[in-house]
């Protein structure tokens, strides 16, 4: 059976450059595409989250333009790769499409759904939040000291980025990498300084732009984050939640984002909701509110195991099989 580790890597013409992806699963219904978090490439993703996923759906996975093995050189400009990944997608013949976006994958998502709102059926946006939120221009900052860190202790930038600084960090972290490197054949290419530098800029202006309305994003969104999230803050996530009239927020305690988001064996709903916490912490949701102080949160209960792989990402609203309870809204009203 084809997996993340031995799926081929391909590409395809998108109006002159070659866009590298690779794809798992059968090739029917509507497909989930990933779009990648700051700096990653193909060998990037976590194998587990895409072989679970690839269990009931078309995955497909790719390098956004200038990233990895894909030509051209990255744009300094979410809109510009919220267009280049509409391109892609339709360059495959797709005319729907499900969307998981993760960090600055989530920002262009938000872009396609923006450019392209026929294209979007639902999205998963992880560990993000909404152009103009404040506080995310700060991103090379946080970025440059984990780099720093990363020289001084020879090690990856996402041992500081992406994990606390516990021992469980330490060990989740030394599994992930454990994980990325199962591919040992036909490797992706690594992020060039050209692909860094200008998804840094593209996540500064990002911060500083003026707020998109996303009240026209009507589509079924999933926003989540952990709690402890460096780069982006649990209430940008809250944020970007209030913003959407369609969102379910989950916020898991005691976790970061950029870890493996906990996938439960099924997700029933009109936009995927994931059981991670009985409610959404109420001053994350006052930190939502214009005109309100942002704060973070931490609470006791720990976020659920991750399930078995597969995840039903359609049927019924509001139905959570194996769930931790109900969860809330954003604007915290119980889930229907």
């Amino acid at each position: 059976m084809t997996t993340w580790k031995t799926t081929p890597t391909k590409t395809v013409d998108v109006g002159g450059t070659h866009f590298a992806y690779r794809e798992l699963g059968e090739p029917s219904g509507i497909p989930v595409v990933f779009l990648h978090h700051f700096t990653a490439v193909l060998d990037d993703w976590d194998p587990r989250v895409l072989d679970g996923i690839a269990a009931r759906h078309h995955v497909i996975a790719f390098d956004n333009r200038g990233v990895g093995a894909s030509g051209g050189e990255v744009p300094a400009d979410a809109e510009k790769m919220g267009a280049d990944a509409i391109a892609f997608i339709r360059a495959l013949g797709h005319d729907k499409v499900d969307l998981f976006g993760f960090s600055v994958g989530g920002a262009v998502a938000q872009m396609v759904a923006l450019q392209a709102p026929g294209l979007v059926r639902r999205m998963i946006l992880a560990g993000t939040g909404p152009r103009g939120g404040g506080g995310i221009w700060k991103m090379p900052f946080i970025v440059g000291n984990a780099y720093l860190k990363a020289f001084l202790s020879r090690k990856d930038p996402r041992h500081f980025l992406f994990f606390p600084r516990t021992a469980a960090g330490r060990a989740a972290a030394s599994a992930y990498f454990t994980r990325l490197a199962e591919r040992n054949t036909d490797r992706d290419r690594p992020i060039s300084r050209q692909a860094r530098n200008a998804q840094l800029i593209a996540i500064t202006r990002g911060g500083l732009h003026a707020p998109d309305d996303l009240s026209v994003i009507t589509v079924p969104v999933l926003v989540a984050n952990g709690d402890n999230d460096l780069m982006v803050a649990s209430e940008h996530s809250a944020d970007l939640a209030r913003r959407l009239p369609n969102a379910k927020l989950v916020i898991y305690p005691r976790l970061r984002a950029r870890r493996r988001i906990p996938v439960p064996p099924r997700v029933r709903a009109r936009g995927p909701v994931l059981p991670g916490r009985r409610t959404i912490p109420g001053n994350l949701l006052r930190a939502a509110s214009p005109g309100r102080a942002s704060s973070r949160t931490s609470t006791s209960p720990r976020a659920s195991p991750a399930g078995p792989p597969g995840t039903d990402l359609g049927g019924p609203a509001g139905q959570v099989s194996g769930g931790a309870g109900p969860v809330r809204d954003a604007r915290g009203g119980r889930a229907r």
